[in-house]
């Protein structure tokens, strides 16, 4: 079956789920086809290649409207769900914003803030304009409480044409954890809601749903997060935030509200980083200077440190390579992280060490058959048949195709005592 994804952002992280979580075997493939950017032959093309269509419902149509859905193909609906009320500030443009070639851009309009903006215009002083907003009341200014009805009044028509419950959602978990990374990208919990509800209608068994309610941690939109004001916090009885909440800025780490705004003020970013990171990943020559250079402005890059450890690697330094790889895992609990740290010590000899990287990355990720594989390998080597076997049964579990894991499952199985055949 061929599901077309037809929406913004929000129904792009929905395909990505599922081609996480659903295994290749069952036949299922997808493709994305943004309905507001970008439209041209092409997305017409491929959305009448669909054998079903996953449609975003939303209170005015996108460009590329459903009308253009073939006839006789299924869809189902999905709505989008809006946190804007948490920002009320954002939607403009940056007054400085920084040099940009390719990848993330720094600052988008969403990721903006119209109070610093104007701050900025006037030429006040990153310290005194943190000092002034931290005193500016938000959510009675901009009238967030009116926001928040408007905003779930036009959710529950979305949930009730969809029938989802997004807005029963963010009532009842708004005040206890991070719903919202920004005004329209979403976090966990909604995610597992609606990925895991698509599952269960698509018609698909019932396990791939539970799998991703037990298992998704985040949405798997780009790690920028927008702090949510104090006075908003405060207004939404947000208890998860504090003085102390960090919120990841791209690849460069996470920064509290103090030190978002001083960054805002004074457009701070790493364009070496990010160059540094997606050169290091095509395998462009020069990715090693920049990495280098984009470490040192931003120190709490988990992936600039995760793509460096690679480059040395490949250069014969494993000593090097380690190091950078224990920097990234202690920075983010990425299962990718953990995984690649499991490998190096591995190769270094360190196999006692290795397994605690291997064990931690499947528990980061259970449902990454390469993390079973890594663990169940490592074990094998340890000579602890038991655990090996218990591992193999999750690559099994997992695999996209089982034929080969099922083969090393039936080995180790007539390797444990008492085996009878």
């Amino acid at each position: 079956m061929h599901i077309v994804f037809l929406g913004n952002c929000q129904v792009q992280t929905l395909a990505r789920i599922v081609q996480r979580f659903v295994p290749r075997a069952l036949g299922i493939t997808t493709d994305f086809v943004d309905a507001y950017n970008g439209i041209n032959d092409d997305s017409y093309a491929r959305l009448a290649r669909a054998e079903c269509v996953v449609a975003q419902a939303t209170l005015q149509p996108p460009p590329l409207t459903h009308d253009h859905i073939p006839q006789g193909v299924t869809l189902h609906l999905v709505p989008a769900v809006n946190g804007g009320f948490l920002y009320p500030y954002q939607d403009v443009r940056h007054p400085c914003n920084p040099p940009h070639r390719y990848g993330n851009q720094p600052y988008t309009r969403e990721y903006n803030d119209r109070f610093l903006a104007k701050l900025l215009i006037a030429g006040t002083r990153p310290e005194e304009a943190l000092a002034l907003y931290r005193t500016h009341d938000v959510a009675r200014e901009a009238h967030v409480g009116r926001l928040y009805e408007l905003a779930m009044e036009g959710q529950r028509q979305l949930d009730s044409a969809t029938g989802y419950a997004c807005a029963d959602i963010i009532e009842r978990f708004l005040g206890r954890e991070r719903l919202f990374q920004s005004a329209f990208h979403f976090g966990g919990r909604i995610a597992r809601h609606l990925a895991g509800t698509l599952c269960d209608r698509i018609g698909l068994d019932a396990k791939y749903g539970q799998r991703i309610r037990d298992h998704l941690r985040e949405a798997p939109f780009v790690p920028r997060f927008v702090p949510v004001h104090p006075s908003v916090a405060a207004f939404f009885g947000m208890r998860w935030v504090s003085g102390h909440t960090c919120y990841p800025f791209l690849w460069e780490g996470g920064f509290t509200f103090d030190e978002y705004v001083l960054r805002f003020m004074q457009a701070r970013w790493s364009e070496a980083l990010q160059e540094g990171v997606l050169d290091a990943q095509s395998g462009k020559p020069g990715a090693r200077a920049k990495l280098e250079i984009g470490l040192a402005e931003a120190p709490g890059s988990a992936m600039g440190a995760h793509e460096l450890s690679r480059i040395l690697e490949a250069e014969g330094d494993l000593a090097g390579a380690l190091a950078w790889q224990q920097r990234a895992a202690s920075l983010d609990e990425d299962a990718m992280f953990s995984h690649r740290l499991g490998h190096l010590l591995w190769r270094s000899g360190n196999m006692e060490e290795a397994l605690e990287a291997f064990s931690r990355a499947v528990a980061l990720d259970p449902v990454h058959e390469g993390g079973w594989i890594a663990l169940r390998d490592c074990l094998i080597r340890l000579e602890r048949i038991d655990e090996a076997w218990a591992a193999a049964r999750q690559v099994v579990l997992y695999a996209p195709d089982p034929t080969g894991p099922q083969a090393i499952l039936d080995r180790l199985s007539a390797s444990r005592p008492g085996y009878r055949g």
